[in-house]
Parts: C-alpha cells; structure tokens; sequence
C-alpha cells in the first residue's frame, strides 16, 4: 500500500471520472497542503483530504448538503476503500462541512 497521497490519488482515479472536477481537487489539495505546513500541521493527511472532497460528487449529484449524514456516508466511503487505517478521517470531516 503506498502513501497517504498516492492510496487518495488512487481512489480521486477511481472514483472522478471528470477531468475539470479533477483539476480541482489537485488545487484544492495543493492549497490544504500548503496552510497544513503553515500550521504544523500534517500536509499530506490534509492534502489527501483535498484530493477526496469530492470524490462523490458524480456518482452521488443529488446527496443532501453536508451535515452529519453525509459526512458519515463519505467516511464509510473511506473505511471501505481502505484496508489499513482508513486514508483520512479527522480533516475529511472537517472539508464535508
């Protein structure tokens, strides 16, 4: 299994389909990265919760806005792909907000 990026760039491939939408959550990624180091952060949790924002926005256009329900359905997109600890949880939540 490869790096918090590289597993995140994987499931962003697998799951967006849409090169603009995918275009966008690589700035959105590179911008998370650079205010985590700012911060002290851990730029590539963050940068991987970046990558992933969106990763459900084709398959699931009409989801709710986010909220504790959505948040719980992204993280169990999550868990589910991941077979070792899950890619990102504690700054994905705080992104479906």
């Amino acid at each position: 299994m490869g790096t918090t990026i590289e597993r995140a760039t994987d499931l962003l491939h697998e799951w967006v389909q849409s090169d603009s939408l995918r275009k966008h959550c690589y700035a959105v990624a590179a911008s998370m990265q650079h205010f985590a180091r700012l911060q002290g952060a851990d730029a590539e949790e963050w940068g991987a919760a970046g990558l992933l924002h969106d990763m459900d926005y084709e398959r699931y256009p009409s989801m709710p806005a986010p909220g504790p329900e959505t948040t719980a359905a992204s993280n169990a997109i999550l868990a589910g792909a991941a077979a070792e600890p899950p890619i990102v949880m504690h700054p994905f939540v705080g992104v479906t907000y």
